[in-house]
Formats: structure tokens, C-alpha cells, sequence
């Protein structure tokens, strides 16, 4: 959200139409239109909901179901891996850390800011180095356990009724949706 954000709160300074207000910074005479902040408003409500159907999607499914389901409608091989790993090594990368803070805590982790900032800065090139030499140990015993490139699951998920008649249902709503609204514009 910060970076859909950062990057829209432009355009109602760009978007020409009616001007909503006018504002003088420095040398610069900037001016916000009503067509900007409505552009801007559509744009922050469809990243929300976007943000919100993410956490309901990750919420209710299994992440072995989510993977399955991205490889299957064609996302890069590559990009689902990346995500099966990341998944899995988080927990150990944020034990790992957390063994790292106890650490330096129990070394009275005290002095100048700089000293701290330094101590920070070497548990991170720490960390770097650590999780490098893991992934490298954990791909070599991946291959020797015979790993194809791909993960393997015991079932497959097919396209069924139930998820055609949720399709269906799904789009009606939304085409009613977008139909009462036009109707209740023109009127």
C-alpha cells in the first residue's frame, strides 16, 4: 500500500479538469483537480481491496494448495519455487536471527550509537553468509534425494462443477453489480 501510495498521490496534481484547490510552494504554483482525486481515490480503494482478497486467499487456503494452483495456471516454474523456498526458510532465517540477538544481548550489547549501529551490521553480513552456505547445503541434499525442479504433491487439483458454478455466480454478481450501477447513474 505504501508504494501504490507513493506513487499515485501525483496524480491529482497532473490529471487536468476542475480545480479543487491551488497552492503555492516556493518558485511552483501546483494546482489539485476534482478528476485527480477521484482518479486517485479509485486507485487506493482497488489496491485495499486487492491488499484484502490477498489476506483472505493466503488466510484460507494451504500454501502447498497455493503453490499447486500457481504452477498450474502457468506461473514461471522459477517464481513458484522462489516462493515454495521462501516460505519454508523464513522460520529458520527468523530463528536464526533471533539466536543472533540473543547472542548479543547476553554480551551486554551496550556503547556509542556507532558501536551499536556496527554490531547490527555484522550480524547482518552474518546472517548473509549463513543463510548462503544453508541454501547451498539444502539444494546439494535436495538434488541427492532427487529433485526435478518441481514440487510433487500427492493430488492434483481439477476444474470441477462446483468451482464452474462458482464462476458463473461470481461473474453474474458482477455484471448485475455493473448493471444496477449504470442504471442508477442515469437516472
Amino acid at each position: 500500500m505504501p508504494f501504490v501510495l507513493m506513487i499515485a498521490i501525483f496524480i491529482p496534481f497532473f490529471k487536468e479538469g476542475e480545480i479543487a484547490g491551488s497552492y503555492n510552494i516556493w518558485f511552483w504554483q501546483v494546482s489539485i483537480t476534482y478528476s485527480g482525486l477521484q482518479v486517485l481515490e479509485n486507485i487506493l480503494a482497488k489496491a485495499w481491496l486487492s491488499i484484502l482478497s490477498l489476506i483472505l486467499l493466503t488466510s484460507a487456503t494451504k500454501i502447498a494448495s497455493l503453490l499447486e494452483g500457481l504452477e498450474q495456471l502457468r506461473m514461471p516454474r522459477v517464481m513458484v519455487m522462489i516462493l515454495s523456498f521462501m516460505y519454508r526458510y523464513i522460520f529458520v532465517l527468523v530463528d536464526e536471527v533471533l539466536r543472533m540477538k540473543q547472542a548479543r544481548d547476553s554480551r551486554n550489547f551496550g556503547g556509542s550509537r556507532l558501536w551499536q549501529m556496527r554490531t547490527i551490521g555484522n550480524m547482518i553480513g552474518t546472517l548473509f553468509i549463513r543463510s548462503y552456505e544453508r541454501g547451498e547445503r539444502v539444494y546439494a541434499a535436495m538434488l541427492a534425494r532427487g529433485y526435478a525442479g518441481h514440487s510433487q504433491t500427492l493430488n492434483r487439483h481439477t476444474f470441477r462443477l462446483a468451482d464452474a458454478c462458482f464462476s458463473v455466480s461470481f461473474g453474474l454478481a458482477i455484471i448485475l453489480n455493473s448493471v444496477f450501477n449504470l442504471i442508477y447513474k442515469t437516472v
